[in-house]
């Protein structure tokens, strides 16, 4: 039930429904790569190690692009990257040196060129060169793989608490618990009728009957007021389907015999199936005022 208040009213939550699978696609892939490249040992070949070290800061790139697009896809507060002044260098990191050769920052800053030390790649700590004034940095592998999986960790968490405020708050929009009587005593009396031949039966029945009927219009109201789709609620739609469908050839056969149908077999079948179905609805809505208290 916690998945379906947010699976099954997407558009009530806002949702970009296919940028937040894109997103968690791409979360998932990226670590991956991430992970592959470090729990491999390197190759001999320094084609392979530069491929390896490019696809890693691009993969780093694109998870931090991916959360982002997450938050947005949920309608959730944009995360801002740079309070975080690890992850920010990652990425600086990555667009200078794994992203392009020629690059400046900001217009109002000069434009700077970028390579790798060669014989360095496929170690542990990589240098990097910058020009002009010529000047060079050290690049650690597993501190910007850590600083990444830090930044990533901490966004996911406060996704998730982002999310189960928005199930508190979308919870309370809704007062009224669902109904959770299962009609004991209107099922009582339908089973007296199947059983019994006697005059004074048709008024306790119809009247029972009708309780069955307004309790499954209720609950289905009751669904239609917390989910825009009941698809994915449990069984909710086809039961209810069901409950309507039994219950409108039980109301046929007390019409044809209100007095009551002498233990009949097939008045039995349907009115024990009316029960069960209906006793099915009750505790999904037990479940789903759990959810929603």
């Amino acid at each position: 039930m916690n998945k379906a208040i947010f699976i099954q009213n997407i558009q009530r939550h806002g949702f970009n429904w296919d940028l937040t699978c894109a997103a968690m696609d791409t979360i998932e892939d990226t670590e991956l790569a991430i992970s592959s490249f470090d729990q491999e040992k390197s190759t001999s070949s320094q084609g392979n190690e530069y491929l390896r070290v490019y696809g890693l800061f691009q993969a780093m790139y694109m998870q931090q692009d991916a959360i982002r697009n997450l938050t947005e896809g949920l309608c959730l507060p944009a995360i801002d990257i740079s309070t975080d002044s690890q992850a920010s260098e990652v990425r600086e990191t990555r667009n200078k040196y794994f992203g392009h050769p020629k690059y400046g920052r900001k217009k109002n800053e000069p434009t700077t060129y970028h390579g790798i030390s060669r014989i360095t790649v496929g170690g542990p700590t990589i240098t990097a060169w910058t020009y002009p004034n010529f000047s060079t940095e050290e690049i650690n592998l597993k501190n910007a793989i850590e600083a990444n999986e830090k930044y990533i960790r901490k966004s996911v968490e406060d996704i998730l608490t982002g999310m189960k405020a928005k199930k508190s708050n979308y919870a309370a929009t809704v007062k009224t618990k669902l109904s959770e009587d299962r009609q004991t005593y209107a099922f009582e009396k339908i089973f007296s009728w199947v059983y019994g031949n006697t005059a004074d039966r048709a008024v306790m029945t119809g009247g029972s009957l009708k309780t069955i009927r307004a309790g499954i219009d209720e609950l289905e109201s009751g669904l239609n007021e917390r989910f825009e789709n009941l698809s994915g609620v449990g069984d909710a739609e086809r039961t209810i389907q069901k409950s309507r469908y039994i219950l409108d050839t039980v109301d046929v056969l007390f019409t044809d015999n209100p007095t009551g149908m002498n233990g009949d077999f097939n008045a039995e079948v349907h009115v024990e199936s009316l029960q069960n179905s209906f006793t099915e609805l009750i505790s999904l809505s037990t479940e789903i005022n759990s959810e929603f208290s």
